[in-house]
């Protein structure tokens, strides 16, 4: 009977260590794929890079709150087209140099800048990537340019860097470019799923005051 148990035992004991080791090599292996795994970023920019410059059409450009939106359904207008990327900062605006590949035919509806905040990044720097981004679009002379002031935000981390988005949005209304100030408009929490992106009703009340 003893000899039995200590069968088994090493049995048992054999299987797990098996399957302990197996397990690590998967996860390993799963691991790696998503490490080198592309960004979003880099395979919207790329995504971007493979259509045709687009000509005489209404772009929108920036973060999530753009790249969710089904701006020519929620307009209308198979003119409108979407160039957002989620989780881009101005920063990485300007490094993805997709602004100049745009056509200055276009009319261009920026927003941008959220991200910024919610990385923790240094407001002169913020305010210094601002100023490179309006210095840009200025040169490409755009057929207009509209940019939307940062919507107010119900995420309790968002919410204590409220001060922030408001410096950063009179430095966005300062510049020579169409200011879009939708704080009063979006103030509430029934616009928002999660605080921070925009539900239906949002984005529809979005539109009704960008494309009046």
């Amino acid at each position: 009977m003893e000899k039995i148990k200590r069968v088994l035992f090493i049995s048992v004991f054999i299987n797990i260590v098996f399957l302990a080791h197996t397990g690590k090599k998967i996860y390993s292996r799963l691991s790696s794929v998503e490490t080198n795994r592309p960004s979003h970023y880099a395979m919207r920019i790329d995504y971007f890079k493979s259509l045709p410059n687009p000509k005489n059409k209404i772009v929108m450009v920036g973060d999530s709150l753009i790249e969710r939106g089904y701006w020519n359904e929620l307009v209308d207008n198979s003119k409108v087209i979407n160039r957002g990327i989620s989780g881009i900062t101005i920063r990485g605006l300007l490094k993805s140099r997709l602004v100049e590949s745009l056509d200055q035919s276009n009319e261009i509806i920026l927003l941008i800048g959220i991200n910024d905040i919610w990385q923790n990044r240094d407001e002169l720097d913020i305010q210094t990537d601002l100023k490179t981004l309006f210095t840009l679009l200025n040169k490409k002379n755009f057929k207009k340019v509209s940019i939307i002031g940062l919507l107010p935000a119900f995420d309790k981390e968002l919410a204590e860097r409220d001060l922030m988005r408001k410096r950063v949005n009179k430095l966005i209304g300062q510049s020579r470019f169409h200011y879009i100030d939708l704080e009063e408009t979006l103030n509430h929490s029934k616009f928002f799923m999660d605080g921070v992106h925009l539900n239906g009703h949002g984005y529809k009340t979005l539109v009704s005051k960008v494309f009046k």
